[in-house]
């Protein structure tokens, strides 16, 4: 994990970045003409990354639809296409059914 300084320590660069709204998200409160919004890194643990739930297109779409309406924000399918931000963010989601459920 690469580390940054902040005010003389290192942390890693997550905790440095954390508070920052930079999770492109689906929600039914969100501003954006079709749920778009964004969430800080340290609210990902509510977020579900619906397309590594499940694969299939029509249950992904169904499932986030139902998570927008229930309040429970999705992350934009768009974002894990750049295998790089993938492999950032993903620790970080709720990507299985159990996650879903706590």
């Amino acid at each position: 994990t690469a580390m940054v300084e902040i005010g003389g320590k290192k942390v890693p660069w997550q905790k440095a970045i954390e508070d920052w709204p930079v999770l492109p998200i689906l929600d039914g409160e969100a501003e954006g003409e079709n749920g778009e919004g964004c969430l800080t890194l340290l609210s990902a643990g509510n977020v579900v990354a619906v397309n590594l739930v499940t694969q299939d297109a029509e249950v992904a779409n169904s499932l986030s639809g139902i998570l927008k309406q229930c309040g429970v924000p999705v992350l934009q399918p768009e974002v894990l296409a750049d295998e790089r931000i993938a492999r950032m963010v993903q620790p970080l989601l709720v990507t299985t059914n159990m996650g879903m459920l706590k």
